[in-house]
Parts: C-alpha cells; sequence; structure tokens
C-alpha cells in the first residue's frame, strides 16, 4: 500500500509515510547526515493525500509506539485507541 501510493504520487516511501503523519497534525522529528535526503524529505510539502489514500494508510496502522506520552494517550489518532 505504501509503495503503491509513493508510486501514485511520484515520491518515495519514506515521503508517503512522513507525509501521513504530517496530515494527521502529529509532529515529526527527521534526522539525517546527507543533504540529498533533506532536501527530499522538504518535498513532503508539495503534495497531499485524499481521504481514500489517508484512509488506506490509517488502516495500516501498527499500534507502535517509541515514546509514550500520557498527555497525548486522549488524542483520537493515538495508536493504541480501541
Amino acid at each position: 500500500m505504501v509503495n503503491d501510493t509513493a508510486k501514485k504520487h511520484n515520491v518515495t516511501p519514506a515521503l508517503v509515510l512522513l507525509r501521513f503523519v504530517l496530515q494527521l497534525h502529529l509532529a515529526v522529528v527527521v534526522k539525517t547526515a546527507y543533504v540529498e535526503r533533506l532536501e527530499a524529505n522538504l518535498r513532503v510539502q508539495d503534495f497531499d493525500f485524499d481521504n481514500e489514500d489517508m484512509a488506506k494508510l490509517h488502516a495500516l496502522e501498527s499500534k507502535v509506539r517509541f515514546f509514550v506520552f500520557k498527555f497525548l494517550q486522549s488524542h483520537p489518532d493515538f495508536p493504541t485507541q480501541g
């Protein structure tokens, strides 16, 4: 699904995932030591997902968190809801 969406928008799978999180209005910290990747990451502002893309990507939710912030647990997009 991620690869299909990347092809549809002519971007990398990494940009698909980055855009998805940003469209959920969640903060993202991107780290790279490579100027090329930094420049590529800036392309995340060049496209948006429609409701269909967002629904398909949301269905892939893995319910994994590396950092759990208790104050975010009531957010509707918190991965362990439901």
